[in-house]
């Protein structure tokens, strides 16, 4: 797993945020989750502000963030990558850097897998 700034720019190692006081930010159907992905990987969440999936980001949502990364001494906002899209458009107004978390799926026993896959005619 890794972090980045906007969608396409400089990846960072994940160390890059350890000790630092993070927010999370999330829309997605499964917030909670995404949640214990960022302080499984050992980030200190400090605060995490959770909305329903798809939502569309206005600008009373940034004022809001900008208070709470103000009133909690946020060092960075770590997102998902669907969500930078949306908040792309405010990151100067954010009050603290904005990353997402980049996560990758790979799979050990592909070819196990793929028999799986063929054995219930999906392939």
């Amino acid at each position: 797993m890794s972090l980045s700034k906007i969608p396409g720019e400089k990846v960072l190692s994940l160390s890059y945020l350890k000790g630092k006081r993070i927010l999370s930010l999330s829309s997605i159907g499964n917030n909670q989750s995404f949640l214990l992905t960022l302080k499984s990987l050992g980030l200190n969440v400090v605060y995490s502000m959770d909305y329903l999936d798809h939502h569309a980001y206005s600008k009373s949502d940034i004022k809001r963030i900008k208070r709470l990364v103000d009133l909690h001494n946020i060092d960075s906002i770590v997102t998902t990558e669907k969500d930078i899209y949306s908040l792309r458009f405010y990151v100067d107004e954010l009050n603290a850097p904005l990353y997402s978390l980049a996560i990758e799926l790979s799979l050990e026993e592909t070819e196990r897998f793929e028999g799986l896959l063929k054995e219930k005619g999906l392939i």
